[in-house]
């Protein structure tokens, strides 16, 4: 089974969500940022590592039912559905 008791991104990832209350949401300019002078390097606001990964992150908790995912297309990612 999947844990991220270990993982200090997702844990800063569910403590950001949760620092914003219930029912509220992160946007991408909350999490991470654009690299002035790059052609398309994103990083996260808090570790400062690839928005890639960052994502990956965000999947593995999303499998785990831990957050929802929403898409600019509208698509919902979420395991409990």
């Amino acid at each position: 089974m999947l844990d991220y008791s270990h993982s200090p991104y997702a844990k800063s990832l569910v403590k950001m969500l949760a620092d914003k209350g219930d029912g509220q949401v992160l946007n991408r300019d909350e999490i991470i940022e654009f690299v002035d002078k790059s052609t398309n390097l994103w990083l996260t606001k808090d570790f400062q590592m690839e928005a890639e990964l960052e994502f990956v992150v965000m999947a593995t908790l999303a499998a785990l039912g831990e957050i929802e995912i929403t898409l600019n297309s509208g698509k919902l990612i979420n395991q409990r559905i």
